[in-house]
């Protein structure tokens, strides 16, 4: 018979991983690849979730309100509105980040959908440990004047 302890981790290990498949993303972030060769700015690594398997994907409907700020473990997160703590952000697959004088998160397109410091409201909702998994679909941001 397996030790209690072990059956408990194994059964929380399939709940977070049922829980994770279900909205399509996956709650362990991956870095941004950076081009062998590539020089210039340090790149900015975002977390990012598994590909969609769903065709539109579904999602959430829940908002994350507040700002887009700088975070040295996760590139970017959010400072809640009415918060002073910081939520960390699972990015779609195939989203970059481009650093800059403000830190530009693109899409799979290459479009800016997002800035440092920009007051953002994402699609998604809450993963694990406080983690906010993004929907993929951000409207691009204007250009700043």
């Amino acid at each position: 018979m397996w030790p209690r302890r072990i059956t408990a981790g194994v059964a929380l290990a399939l709940v977070v991983a049922a829980a994770t498949a279900a909205c399509g993303s996956a709650a362990t972030p991956s870095p941004t690849q950076t081009p062998p060769g590539a020089t210039g700015p340090t790149p900015i690594a975002l977390p990012l979730s598994t590909p969609w398997i769903a065709s539109p994907p579904t999602c959430p409907v829940a908002l994350l309100h507040g700002q887009l700020v700088p975070n040295p473990s996760w590139g970017l997160a959010v400072i809640q509105d009415g918060s002073s703590a910081a939520t960390k952000v699972v990015w779609p697959a195939g989203y970059t980040a481009r650093p800059g004088q403000v830190i530009e998160v693109l899409d799979q397109a290459g479009r800016v959908v997002a800035r440092e410091w920009d007051h953002v409201a994402l699609p998604g909702g809450s993963l694990q440990d406080g983690v906010w998994g993004l929907c993929p679909g951000l409207d691009p941001v204007a250009s700043p004047s």
